[in-house]
């Protein structure tokens, strides 16, 4: 009998708190969807690699978790933009349930994208493109490098087909990441210009729990993010 290592990864939470990292209702919702696929072994490189995925065979998958109407954030530029084999895209999305005990997942998407489909998202932009903005994003103080790599990224981003190019500049990191835009994913990956939330999420015609808990930490940041936003629409 195989065993299959489970190793839990975190993953994007930007709308409640914009962190990348660590969130642990993203958490909850990447085991739910392994779940499903009945099994995984770590990588580095994707959430799931393509050794483990039981539904697509040997094809690496990236999960992701995002509020409903959100960009769908990617990480590092370089790396997407290099992709040269099939994967597999999982992508949920969520609103706070009116408890805000809960994320309520509106809808659950699998899509299988060829490494030609996702090139045409960058348009005419190159992996070259990409190195430059990162030296540029890594060249003189904080104010100078985010001012100038601001300038190089809108000029790419002109050049793209639907791929965000969003420089990270600050005292701890100096990062160049990219993300799909809700309104483009659906209109790209799903020929959907009119998105709507699911009324019953599935996953490879599966249902799909409908609610994920919040976790105490993540509470913390959404009782924050409700705190500035009801202070600032008094103002």
């Amino acid at each position: 009998m195989k065993k299959i290592i489970v190793v839990a990864l975190c993953i994007n939470l930007f709308a409640l708190t914009r962190a990348e990292e660590e969130q642990s209702h993203g958490l909850d919702f990447e085991r739910k969807v392994i779940d499903q696929m009945l099994g995984r072994t770590y990588t580095e490189d994707w959430d799931i690699p393509a050794a483990a995925n039981r539904i697509h065979s040997n094809t690496p998958a990236s999960i992701k978790f995002i509020k409903w109407g959100n960009a769908i954030y990617l990480g590092d530029a370089l790396r997407q933009i290099t992709i040269t084999k099939p994967f597999e895209m999982i992508v949920g999305f969520y609103d706070i349930a009116p408890s805000q005990e809960a994320l309520q997942v509106l809808a659950t998407h699998s899509i299988l994208i060829s490494p030609e489909k996702w090139r045409t998202l960058w348009g005419s932009v190159t992996p070259q493109d990409i190195q430059k903005l990162q030296a540029i994003a890594k060249t003189g103080d904080i104010e100078e490098a985010r001012e100038a790599a601001k300038t190089e990224a809108a000029r790419l981003r002109a050049l793209t087909k639907g791929m965000d190019i969003n420089p990270k500049i600050n005292s701890e990191q100096r990062r160049i990441q990219c993300s799909i835009p809700f309104d483009m994913f659906y209109k790209v990956f799903l020929k959907d210009p009119q998105p709507e939330p699911q009324k019953k999420p599935e996953l490879w015609g599966k249902p799909f729990p409908a609610f994920i808990p919040i976790g105490e930490r993540t509470k913390a940041a959404l009782t924050n993010t409700l705190t500035v936003s009801t202070n600032s629409s008094q103002k």
